[in-house]
């Protein structure tokens, strides 16, 4: 957002104020790629404007991210897929997870367990998922994650084997004695 104030050529004092020219460029841009003319808006974590959208919504968008129809959020997906890194930090699910797709996909958590996912298959064609962990506890958000992309067969078995460690983990108390552990089953 500081370096979209700097592109625009405003001050950054005030960016996450919803009438702050950066928030006005995101929110139009927003309207744009979803098609709602209206966005409900709540304040995140880092104190910015976030908006609600239903997860169908959330999918949609995600699979235009996918699409490679629109430049800047193709220079979006490849900036993603390249520097993993910078999308969560060191030892997380989506840093983890779009290493190893290598370009095939990528995905990022939202607030209260909500993700999107990013998905280009060998076919060339393009699918965006939401997923929401209804509790709002981001534990068991990868564990659903791989479970939908391997159900909709998304994924590659080689792919999971190296993110084996998200799969079914366990759970364990302060003295280490293993006390459950966080599945995924899909019912059709």
């Amino acid at each position: 957002m500081l370096a979209l104030a700097k592109h625009l050529g405003v001050k950054p004092a005030g960016y996450t104020n919803r009438d702050h020219p950066v928030q006005k460029t995101i929110f139009d841009l927003l309207r744009i790629y979803s098609g709602q003319n209206e966005i409900v808006t709540a304040i995140d974590g880092c104190s910015a404007p976030t908006p609600f959208m239903s997860l169908h919504s959330i999918a949609l968008l995600f699979q235009k991210l996918a699409s490679g129809q629109y430049a800047e959020l193709e220079e979006v997906y490849q900036a993603m897929a390249h520097h993993p890194y910078l999308v969560a930090g060191r030892n997380r699910f989506d840093t983890d997870f779009i290493k190893v797709m290598k370009g095939k996909a990528i995905t990022k958590i939202g607030g209260e367990a909500v993700r999107g996912v990013s998905i280009r298959n060998k076919n060339g064609e393009t699918f965006g998922l939401s997923l929401k962990v209804l509790d709002g506890n981001q534990r068991a958000n990868p564990v659903a994650t791989l479970a939908l992309l391997d159900h909709l067969k998304f994924i590659e078995e080689e792919d999971l084997a190296e993110l084996k460690d998200y799969r079914n983990p366990k759970l364990f108390n302060h003295r280490k004695i293993q006390t459950g552990d966080i599945s995924a089953h899909i019912e059709s």
